[in-house]
């Protein structure tokens, strides 16, 4: 490159739900190139991209879709069950892993069974440390309800306090509080406190701040629709060409477009998915050191 020529220092090039919609009407020659969408375009659009990802949502695992950090259910006494009225986020799609930490502070792995190992527990009401959770498949994800076995006959008490910005935190490990756990200003704080809780205290150095016992789960979320024309995929910017394609395979029937050209369609998406999910396969079947083995 010539010296003194500017080159771009982004990657953050992205397309709106709008600008999808109105590229693969163009893509399409359904209207010209700066031509307004019509209404009726635009809402059949916004259906179809809404359709696409809520099948996206179900053909397989996302990481993006999981938290940066996990997610924490205090146990409570004698309670199996826990749904979202006592704890359980109404977004969890899936669990990813979850463990349990225990009074000490000591976090063990717990089984994440499926329904049919749910249902060989013999003993679902057995008293003891958590090993094992199950949430139930339903159409809808506010009535996922989380079982946990066994359980526990007693249960510490969280402690609750103001941080540094004015948001409530609650404990997650029981500590003796200093400068390197302050909520929000220790560097460490996040090992020790998450945002949430009520009735808190002011934070003092020096006092000992307890944790309940608890369960933390990684779990995927639903990918998120396109309710607002500025809305981006919740997609990574390498799917957007795909989205787009799909997007144009599915608007292609109903305008009169024929089986050759959705054929195409398909391909070039097709391609779009061999770029984003490359082959494990060998491009050749032919044995290496082919001739030791004549």
């Amino acid at each position: 490159m010539p010296v003194g020529v500017p080159i771009a220092r982004t990657s953050d090039s992205n397309l709106t739900r709008n600008e999808l919609i109105d590229m693969a009407y163009e893509d399409l020659k359904v209207k010209a190139e700066g031509e307004p969408l019509s209404a009726e375009q635009l809402s059949i659009g916004i259906k179809k991209l809404n359709l696409i990802i809520r099948e996206k949502d179900v053909a397989g695992k996302h990481l993006w879709a999981i938290a940066s950090t996990p997610t924490t259910i205090p146990l409570v006494a004698n309670t199996f069950v826990y749904t979202s009225s006592n704890g359980m986020p109404t977004n969890i799609l899936r669990i990813a892993s979850a463990s349990y930490r225990d009074g000490s502070q000591s976090d063990s792995p717990l089984e994440v069974l499926t329904t049919e190992q749910y249902e060989r527990q013999r003993n679902k009401l057995e008293t003891g440390d958590p090993c094992w959770v199950y949430l139930t498949e339903h159409k809808t994800l506010e009535s996922k309800t989380l079982y946990v076995g066994p359980t526990l006959s007693a249960v510490s008490t969280q402690s609750v306090v103001t941080g540094t910005d004015a948001i409530v935190y609650r404990c997650i490990r029981s500590h003796t509080a200093d400068s390197t756990n302050t909520p929000v200003t220790g560097d460490n704080y996040l090992l020790y406190w998450e945002a949430g809780g009520s009735g808190p205290s002011t934070w003092t150095t020096g006092t000992s701040y307890t944790a309940p016992q608890h369960l933390r789960l990684w779990f995927t979320r639903p990918l998120y629709d396109f309710d607002a024309a500025s809305d981006n995929p919740d997609l990574p910017q390498q799917f957007t060409r795909w989205l787009l394609r799909e997007l144009m395979i599915d608007l292609a029937p109903g305008h009169n477009k024929t089986i050759d050209d959705i054929n195409l369609l398909r391909s070039l998406r097709n391609e779009s998915t061999e770029m984003i999910f490359r082959s494990t396969q060998p491009n050749t079947s032919r044995i290496h050191n082919y001739v030791e083995y004549m």
